[in-house]
């Protein structure tokens, strides 16, 4: 019976014993779990120190944090973030580099670091790091782009276009693409190829006008002007009523004498339901600025018709009566003009071209000072 009870006792103690070192080998490491609830509790005292504008505060804890623990990424990031707000660039680098090797793929962290490269004038180094981030996440657009621009900031230009030949494999031809690549080559000195990619866009999507638009645009921009009348003359062939190339080609023409070809453009834009009557002045003052207009009786008289075409299509418009004021004073009418102007003021008080137009012409101040 002793024997029996002394076997139970061994056998509860064995027990015991395995239950105990069982235990003792699950449990965390007591001075670890102190350090790192420590430095948990230094982040949340330094994040709320810098929310109070405690900044010098704010960075000696994180300092004592990577004293501590130096390969903390999260206490290098915010001080490098409080150097970057200070303009301290180099020290700002050296933390932002210490955070984005020690986590690269924390995009933030990257991006800090991409942001003092290029506010420092490194767009070379910049680009690089944008380019490793864009490996880890090559669905995001916008960091293609920022790539490509820090490319072109660092006057590597073929490389630029590259990235945003990439861009357009993988996202399709977006007008956005196709703005960037056009500017990268206008800085190459290539305006023919920077044409091509709006030809591109156009011939991609024959039904937005507005791609043809923007090439016409472009060629004025290059002060070439035969090319830039060929587009409109593209845009109306596919959209006749289209009031921007009708202005446009309004304003290119040139009536001489009892020639109505001029004219005719402009009478098909006042006569356009969809342009509206600051888009038709335009194509008159685009007349009226050729100095052969004035000499023409017969075709200021024909603007004068078409003037009163569009104070009809137009009654509210002040800019209507200031082309008609315009028009009457060229022909030699300066009371009527006079009238016109007014009506045009008191339809639109700040009227500023038109009040400049009066101050400036001498047969308009030897009128009443009405």
């Amino acid at each position: 019976m002793k024997k029996a009870l002394l076997e139970r006792c061994f056998l509860s103690l064995g027990i015991l014993l395995f239950a105990v070192s069982g235990t003792c080998q699950t449990l965390p490491n007591p001075l670890q779990r102190d350090t790192t609830l420590d430095i948990e509790s230094t982040i949340i005292e330094a994040s709320k120190e810098k929310f109070l504008g405690n900044e010098d505060k704010a960075r000696k804890l994180y300092e004592e944090i990577l004293a501590r623990k130096p390969d903390h990424a999260l206490s290098a990031y915010e001080l490098a973030r409080l150097d970057f707000k200070k303009e301290n660039f180099e020290q700002a680098l050296k933390f932002a580099a210490q955070a984005a090797r020690q986590e690269p793929q924390n995009e933030w962290y990257q991006r800090l670091w991409a942001d003092i490269y290029r506010e420092m004038g490194r767009y070379k180094e910049a680009a690089g790091v944008l380019e490793a981030l864009v490996k880890s996440r090559p669905g995001a657009k916008a960091l293609y782009v920022q790539w490509a621009a820090l490319l072109e900031k660092a006057g590597l230009f073929s490389a630029s276009l590259k990235v945003y030949d990439e861009m357009e494999v993988r996202f399709g031809l977006l007008e956005e693409i196709i703005q960037n690549k056009v500017r990268v080559y206008l800085a190459m000195a290539d305006p023919k190829k920077a044409a091509r990619e709006w030809e591109r866009l156009s011939a991609a999507f024959p039904t937005n006008l507005d791609y043809l638009h923007a090439l016409a645009a472009f060629y004025q921009n290059q002060n070439d002007p035969v090319k830039a009348q060929q587009t409109y003359q593209r845009i109306l062939a596919l959209e006749p009523s289209d009031p921007k190339a009708m202005a446009a080609l309004a304003s290119a023409s040139k009536p001489q004498g009892a020639d109505p070809e001029g004219l005719k453009t402009l009478e098909a834009l006042v006569q356009n339901p969809n342009a509206g009557a600051n888009l038709k002045a335009e194509g008159f003052r685009s007349v009226l600025s050729k100095p052969e207009t004035g000499k023409d009786p017969a075709v200021l008289t024909k603007l004068l018709a078409l003037a009163a075409q569009l104070e009809q299509a137009h009654p509210a418009a002040a800019a209507a009566y200031a082309v008609s004021g315009e028009l009457l004073l060229l022909s030699g009418r300066g009371q009527e003009a006079v009238a016109k102007f007014l009506r045009s003021l008191e339809l639109e008080e700040a009227n500023y071209p038109v009040w400049g137009f009066c101050s400036t012409n001498s047969r308009l101040r030897a009128t009443p000072k009405r």
